[in-house]
C-alpha cells in the first residue's frame, strides 16, 4: 500500500481560517462531530451550526470553567441542546464518544491545543495525553473524516508538544489519505499552525476475507 506523505504548506491564510474552512467543506447536516479541546465554545459553534438540529456534537474539555463558557455560548445561539457537553480530559476520547453516542461514526474531530485563553496559562494540553486522544481519534473517525489539530508551540511546554505532534502526524500514513501542515506565510517557528488530516475512505484496517 502507498503511503500519502504529508504536505507542508505556507499560505497566507491564518491557520485557523483553513481549519473552518476545512471543516465547513466535511460535515454536514445530521452529522456526529467531537470538538475535542472546547474552551470557550468557538469550534463547538461552528460544529453546531454544521451539523443542524438532526446532528449531535460532543465537545469535552478537563476544564469546568472551560465547559460554562462553552455552554452559555452555544446556548446564546440558541443552539445548545445540539451539544453534550463533558468535563474530562481528551485521553479518554474513545470511551466518552462511546457513551454520549453509540450508532454514528464522528464526520470530524476537532482540537485546538494549548491553554484556555484568559485562564491560567499553566494548566495547558500535554504530549502524552494529546498523542492518547489524536490516536484515539484515527479509530473513531468514519471513512473519509476529518481532523483537525491547531498546534501553539509558543506557550509553556508548546514546543516540546509541537514536535511530539509532528512526529506522530508522520507516522499515520498507513491510516490517513492526506495530510497537510498549514503555516502563516512566512510565519516565525513560534507561530501557531495547523495539522488537517483526511483518514481513508475504504475500512481500515482491512479485514480478512473470512473465505480464505
Amino acid at each position: 500500500m502507498k503511503v500519502a506523505p504529508s504536505r507542508r504548506v505556507d499560505g497566507p491564510s491564518r491557520p485557523l481560517d483553513i481549519v473552518k474552512r476545512s471543516v465547513s467543506s466535511v460535515v454536514k447536516r445530521g452529522d456526529l462531530a467531537i470538538d475535542a479541546t472546547a474552551g470557550n465554545g468557538h469550534d463547538t459553534l461552528l460544529l453546531a451550526r454544521l451539523v443542524g438540529p438532526p446532528g449531535r456534537v460532543v465537545a469535552i474539555d478537563v476544564q469546568r470553567d472551560a465547559i460554562r463558557s462553552a455552554a452559555a455560548r452555544l446556548a446564546e445561539a440558541g443552539m445548545a441542546g445540539r451539544v453534550s457537553f463533558v468535563v474530562g480530559g481528551h485521553e479518554n476520547l474513545q470511551d466518552i464518544v462511546a457513551h454520549h453516542e453509540r450508532t454514528q461514526e464522528p464526520a470530524c474531530i476537532m482540537f485546538n491545543l494549548g491553554y484556555l485563553p484568559g485562564s491560567d496559562k499553566r494548566i495547558v494540553t500535554r504530549p502524552d495525553t494529546t498523542i492518547a486522544a489524536l490516536t484515539a481519534s484515527l479509530s473513531l473517525l468514519g471513512p473519509g473524516g476529518l481532523l483537525t489539530v491547531v498546534v501553539y508551540p509558543a506557550h509553556r511546554g508548546g514546543r516540546e508538544e509541537s514536535e511530539t505532534v509532528d512526529d506522530w502526524m508522520e507516522g499515520v500514513g498507513d491510516i490517513a489519505i492526506d495530510r497537510m501542515r498549514y503555516s502563516g506565510l512566512q510565519a516565525p517557528p513560534s507561530a501557531a499552525y495547523a495539522w488537517i488530516v483526511r483518514r481513508r475512505a475504504e475500512e481500515w484496517p482491512p479485514q480478512s476475507d473470512a473465505s480464505s
